[in-house]
């Protein structure tokens, strides 16, 4: 009699365990990137970019960031960019055409201020909600493993400057909005949840470009226009 209730606490325990494995499963999720080839800024060619696999980094639980390292990068064709010097001059590309190291930022433009207020949380979006500019900005951070020269890639500031974040935070004077109106007419972002597990985030925007040893000093700013297509899948475990 003390073997069968052994054997049936066992049971139960296994029962037990099992449930809480597949109910900890069901609310698990499997989040991925997948970024596509015909655009300034493509994918390494090793497929999607998945969370925790590979040096990959996604937060999203109350905000979007994807951090891509080593040995995962991302290409980016800066060559085949338009690019303008601080006077909207055309210039050649100030950086090489080669794969970097990568770390993007989805935030939310509803500033007080010079001061964002929050970011974006793509996964209350409903399917068929789209954010565009200026609404939706982005803010993308090269890293160049060979010189490692850091880029700094933003959106949209109001007048009188603004704060960004690199080791530690930097306030860069504006005396004008950056990038000025003509080029932020011929921006666009858009961010579209496509469906219950999908959503699709387009770029074709001119954006700040600080890059060099001394990431914020110097001559070194000037615009960049880039392309992206990336699209966010999150699917449960099981």
């Amino acid at each position: 009699m003390r073997k069968r209730t052994i054997l049936i606490a066992l049971v139960v325990m296994a029962v037990v365990l099992s449930s809480l494995v597949c109910y900890a499963m069901h609310n698990s999720f499997i989040v991925s990137v997948s970024i596509a080839y015909d655009k300034i800024i493509t994918s390494d060619g090793r497929g999607p970019y998945q969370h925790q696999v590979d040096s990959v980094w996604i937060d999203y639980e109350y905000y979007f960031i994807i951090d891509v390292f080593s040995p995962r990068t991302v290409h980016v064709n800066f060559m085949d960019a338009p690019w303008k010097d601080a006077n909207l001059s055309d210039v050649l590309s100030r950086l090489p055409s080669k794969d970097y190291l990568m770390s993007l930022m989805i935030w939310e433009n509803n500033q007080i201020g010079n001061f964002s207020s929050g970011y974006i949380d793509p996964f209350k979006m409903a399917v068929g909600d789209k954010f565009t500019l200026p609404k939706v900005q982005i803010l993308i951070f090269f890293y160049d493993p060979d010189t490692l020269t850091v880029v700094d890639i933003d959106t949209m500031h109001e007048k009188g400057g603004f704060l960004t974040q690199f080791q530690n935070n930097t306030w860069i004077p504006s005396t004008n909005a950056e990038p000025p109106q003509s080029l932020r007419d011929d921006s666009r972002i858009e961010l579209i949840r496509t469906s219950e597990d999908t959503w699709v985030l387009d770029v074709d925007a001119w954006l700040v470009s600080y890059y060099g040893p001394s990431l914020y000093s110097g001559n070194l700013k000037d615009y960049v226009k880039l392309s992206l297509n990336l699209t966010i899948n999150k699917k449960r475990a099981m």
